[in-house]
C-alpha cells in the first residue's frame, strides 16, 4: 500500500515537472475577484456583528447607563476584526478608548463587559481573577437569555488561556466541558450563516486544546464525539456537521502519521493516515458543495490532498477555491506554500515562486504579503539557525522585506510593521536601517516579532550570532 502510495507520489512529481501544471499566481491572475473580496468581508462582519453588537441591540436595556457607549463600542470591535492584525493598529487604539469610555459611562452588560474584559486586559496574569470574570460574564448572559454562542467562546476562553494553561482546577474543568457542549448543542439549533460558521470556527479552535502530540488522536476524537452528539440532538445543518467531520479527520489524520519523516513511519501510521485524510476529503469536498461561499473546507482541503500525494495540480485547484471564499485568507496561502515544497512531491521552484509572488500581492488589507515571513516562522527556523545561514536566508529575506514594505506604504502609521521591518533589518545585517527604524517606534510601548521581544531582539540576535561564530572558529582550530 505505501510502496504504491511513494510510486503515485513520484509520478505525480515528475508528471507535474513535464506537463507546467502549474502556474504561479501574480497580481493579475491571483484567485479572488474584488467581488470576492467584498463578499468575504461582508460575510466576517455578519458573522463577528451577529453575536457583539446585534446582540446588544436585541437584549441590552436600552435605558440602562452607558448603554450608547456601550454599542458603539461593540459595533467598532465587530468592524476592527474583519481586518487582519498589520496595518489597522489606529483602529485597534480606537476600539479600545471606546471599550474604556463605555464602563466609564456606566455600562455593565454582561455581553459587553465580556468583550471588554477580553479587549482592556487580554494578558491578565491572575488566572483565578481572569477566571471569575468571565463566570460572571457567563452568569449574567444567561440571565438575560442571551445567545448560546457569545456564552460558547466566553467558557472556551475561561477553560484555558491563550498559552493553553487551564484557568481552574480539573473538577471546575469537568463542569465546564459539560456546560460548554450543552451551549454549543443549543447554539447548533440555529441554522442561521453566523451562528453556524462561529460553531465551526469554535471547533477549530477548541479541539486543538485538546490536541495530543505524536499520538493516535485519542484525546481529540473525545472532543469530536462530543460536539457530533451534539450536533444530532440539535438536527444540525448537514453542512456543519461535514465541515466538523472534515476538521476533526484532516487532524486526526496527522495525529496518526506523527511528526516523524516518512521513512520512519510504520505502516500501521501510514495506513491510519490515509484512511482518515479520506474520509476528511469526502466531507469537505461535501460541505464545500453545499455552501461554497462560506470560509474554511476549502482551505483545509489543500492540507488533505497534500497527504494524499495528490498532484500539484489538485492543490492548485484547491487552493483557487479557498481564496474565491477568502481572497483575505493567510492561511491558505501558507498552507498551499507547505504543499509546494519538494518534501511534498512539488517540482523545483514552485515553492519559491509562490512566496514571492505573495511578497509582491497588492491586497493591503490582508497580511498576504506576510506569507514569506511566516513560512520561516512555521519552519521553525530559530537565530541560531539564521545566524548560521545568513547567506541561504537572503533571498528569503529580500522577499519578506519587499512585503512588508508595501504593508507600510499602504499603512504608513503602523508601529507593528515597522516592528517587524526593524527586525528584519537587524536580521538582514544593515544596522543603520534598523536604528532609522527603531527610532520611529513609539516609547513605552512593548512590541513582539512572532513572540519574540522587539527591544532586545537586536542584543539577543547579535548574542546567539557572536556563538555561532565562535563555535565555527574552534571547529576550524581542531
Amino acid at each position: 500500500m505505501r510502496r504504491a502510495v511513494s510510486l503515485l507520489l513520484l509520478i505525480s512529481a515528475v508528471s507535474a515537472s513535464a506537463q507546467d501544471l502549474f502556474t504561479t499566481p501574480k497580481l493579475r491572475t491571483w484567485p479572488g475577484t474584488e467581488n470576492d473580496k467584498l463578499r468575504a468581508r461582508k460575510q466576517r462582519l455578519q458573522v463577528l456583528s451577529a453575536f457583539s453588537v446585534r446582540e446588544y441591540e436585541r437584549v441590552a436595556d436600552k435605558t440602562a447607563p452607558g448603554y450608547e457607549e456601550g454599542r458603539k463600542a461593540l459595533e467598532a470591535y465587530a468592524k476592527y476584526y474583519v481586518h487582519p492584525f498589520l496595518g489597522f493598529d489606529a483602529e485597534r487604539a480606537a476600539m479600545r478608548e471606546l471599550f474604556a469610555q463605555a464602563k466609564q459611562a456606566g455600562c455593565r452588560d454582561p455581553l459587553f463587559l465580556y468583550f471588554y474584559e477580553d479587549e482592556s486586559d487580554p494578558a491578565l496574569s491572575n488566572r483565578a481573577e481572569k477566571s471569575k470574570r468571565y463566570q460572571a460574564s457567563i452568569d449574567g448572559m444567561i440571565a438575560k437569555k442571551y445567545h448560546a454562542i457569545p456564552r460558547l467562546f466566553a467558557r472556551r476562553d475561561m477553560y484555558k488561556d491563550q498559552k493553553g494553561q487551564p484557568l481552574a482546577s480539573a473538577k471546575t474543568l469537568a463542569k465546564l466541558q459539560d456546560d460548554m457542549w450543552m451551549d454549543f448543542e443549543e447554539a447548533a439549533k440555529d441554522h442561521s450563516m453566523p451562528a453556524e460558521i462561529a460553531l465551526l470556527k469554535f471547533f477549530e479552535t477548541f479541539h486543538k486544546y485538546e490536541s495530543p502530540k505524536n499520538t493516535t488522536g485519542d484525546v481529540r476524537k473525545a472532543v469530536y464525539d462530543r460536539a457530533m452528539k451534539a450536533l444530532e440532538n440539535a438536527k444540525a445543518s448537514e453542512w456543519l456537521q461535514e465541515a466538523i467531520k472534515g476538521e476533526y479527520h484532516t487532524d486526526a489524520a496527522w495525529d496518526a502519521r506523527g511528526i516523524a519523516v516518512a521513512r520512519l513511519t510504520s505502516d500501521e501510521q501510514f495506513e491510519q493516515f490515509q484512511e482518515r485524510l479520506e474520509i476528511a476529503r469526502k466531507s469537505l469536498a461535501k460541505a464545500d458543495k453545499l455552501e461554497p461561499h462560506r470560509d474554511g473546507p476549502a482551505r483545509r482541503m489543500i492540507a488533505v490532498v497534500m497527504g494524499l500525494g495528490e498532484p500539484v495540480l489538485i492543490r492548485n485547484l484547491w487552493f483557487e477555491r479557498a481564496m474565491v471564499c477568502n481572497p483575505d485568507d493567510i492561511r491558505s496561502c501558507t498552507q498551499y506554500a507547505t504543499s509546494l515544497q519538494k518534501k511534498w512531491g512539488a517540482p523545483d521552484g514552485h515553492y519559491t515562486s509562490f512566496i514571492q509572488a505573495c511578497s509582491q500581492n497588492e491586497n493591503w488589507e490582508s497580511e498576504i504579503p506576510t506569507v514569506p515571513l511566516r513560512m520561516i516562522v512555521t519552519s521553525g527556523l530559530d537565530f541560531k539557525t539564521l545566524s548560521a545561514n545568513l547567506n541561504e536566508f537572503n533571498p528569503w529575506w529580500s522577499a519578506c522585506v519587499l512585503g512588508l514594505n508595501g504593508l507600510q506604504r499602504a499603512h504608513p502609521d503602523d508601529p507593528n510593521i515597522t516592528a517587524y521591518l526593524y527586525c528584519l533589518n537587524v536580521l538582514g545585517g544593515d544596522t543603520q536601517k534598523a536604528q532609522e527604524l527603531k527610532a520611529k517606534l513609539p516609547p513605552k510601548r512593548k512590541f513582539s516579532f512572532f513572540g519574540l521581544p522587539v527591544d532586545t531582539f537586536e542584543e539577543n540576535f547579535k548574542a546567539y550570532h557572536e556563538s555561532v561564530r565562535k563555535a565555527r572558529e574552534e571547529k576550524d582550530d581542531k
